[in-house]
């Protein structure tokens, strides 16, 4: 059985490749442009917005909200989405660090 060995890297290129992960399909950016656009949408809202199937767009979600850049939120009684600001921050911090560190 195959063993994770992420442990063997450091915790930099970690956290750099978890944010890379969650940015590398075009519907995540997407989500991320909509939710800078708005402060908080909800699943409908998204799934209007987007050329995807609704479980599609929980699955991408679930991505950004696992690397933290998105949150799942309640407001006025609705679960939506936003934009985690600080997770955001962190995530341009990590990527242009990295990419400053090998050129």
């Amino acid at each position: 059985m195959p063993q994770n060995k992420r442990f063997l890297f450091s915790f930099s290129n970690q956290e750099t490749s978890r944010y890379a992960q969650a940015l590398c399909h075009p519907a995540r950016l997407q989500i991320i442009e909509l939710l800078q656009q708005h402060e908080f949408l909800i699943h409908k809202e998204l799934t209007e917005k987007l050329p995807l199937a609704s479980s599609t767009i929980s699955q991408h979600l679930q991505f950004l909200a696992h690397a933290r850049i998105v949150i799942r939120d309640e407001f006025a009684g609705v679960v939506g989405y936003r934009l985690n600001r600080i997770g955001w921050q962190d995530a341009k911090h990590c990527i242009a660090a990295y990419f400053s560190r090998v050129g």
